[in-house]
C-alpha cells in the first residue's frame, strides 16, 4: 500500500493539472517497481496522463459555455430558439449529457435534451459557483434531472448590461469520462479513482461502473 505521503503527492499533482474539475486521483497502487522505489516519479507521470486526458473534455465544456454565453437567445431567454439550436449538438457529441441555460434564479429555460417539465437548478453547486465567482462554476457528480444519467456539470454566467441575465451550463457524461480513463494505457496493476470535491467517484480503474457516484474511502479523502 502506498504511504499517506505518496497518496498526498499523487492527489495534489492531478489537482494542479486539472484545476477546473476540482478532482483528484486519490488512490493509486501500481506494480512492484513503483512500490520499490520510483513512487513519486511514476505517480506524477500517471497523474499527468489521467489529468491531461480529462482536461480535453473540460476544455470542450469551457469552450461550449463561452459560445453559449454569446448567444442572443440565451441573453433574452428565448428557450425555444436556444433549445432548437443546441439539440443537434448532443446527438453529435456523446461526451455531453446536456447543455443549455437557466435564468438568474436557477429556473431552466433552455435544454438541448427534451425538458420533462419545470426544472430548478438553483441548488446545484455548478450554478452557485458560477454566480459566486463570476466565472466557470464546477459541479459534482450528479444524476441529470433531464436525462437521468450520471453527469458533471459546468456553468458560466451570462452578463447583460452589468447584470447576470442567465447562467449557461454544459454537462459532461460520466460514462464518457469513464471510457476515456479505460482507454488510457496505465501501468500494469495501477488502481486509479477520479473524485469530485465531495469525494464521490467520477471514474475509476478497475471496476469503474461499480464505483460511479459512490463515496471513496473516507480515510484517504480525509488525508488530503
Amino acid at each position: 500500500m502506498l504511504s499517506s505521503l505518496r497518496v498526498r503527492l499523487f492527489a495534489l499533482v492531478l489537482v494542479a493539472v486539472v484545476p477546473a474539475l476540482a478532482i483528484g486521483v486519490l488512490w493509486a497502487r501500481a506494480h512492484e517497481r513503483v512500490l520499490a522505489g520510483k513512487a513519486s516519479e511514476d505517480a506524477t507521470a500517471l497523474a499527468q496522463l489521467v489529468g491531461e486526458r480529462h482536461q480535453r473534455s473540460v476544455d470542450a465544456a469551457r469552450g461550449l459555455l463561452l459560445a453559449l454565453s454569446a448567444m442572443r437567445s440565451v441573453a433574452v431567454h428565448d428557450g425555444e430558439a436556444c433549445s432548437a439550436s443546441l439539440a443537434p449538438l448532443i446527438a453529435r457529441e456523446p461526451v455531453f449529457v446536456n447543455m443549455g441555460a437557466v435564468r438568474a434564479d436557477g429556473s431552466m429555460f433552455c435544454s438541448a435534451a427534451p425538458q420533462p417539465g419545470p426544472i430548478d437548478l438553483s441548488d446545484r453547486v455548478f450554478y452557485t459557483e458560477a454566480l459566486r465567482t463570476g466565472g466557470l462554476g464546477v459541479g459534482e457528480h450528479v444524476v441529470s434531472r433531464v436525462r437521468g444519467t450520471g453527469a458533471v456539470r459546468f456553468a458560466y454566467p451570462v452578463v447583460v448590461d452589468g447584470e447576470v441575465a442567465a447562467v449557461a451550463y454544459a454537462s459532461l457524461a460520466v460514462k464518457e469520462l469513464q471510457r476515456e480513463l479505460d482507454a488510457l494505457d496505465l501501468p500494469a496493476g495501477a488502481e486509479v479513482a477520479v473524485l469530485d470535491r465531495r469525494g464521490r467517484t467520477i471514474s475509476a480503474r478497475p471496476n469503474g461502473a461499480a464505483w460511479a457516484g459512490r463515496p471513496f474511502e473516507p480515510r484517504i479523502v480525509e488525508a488530503l
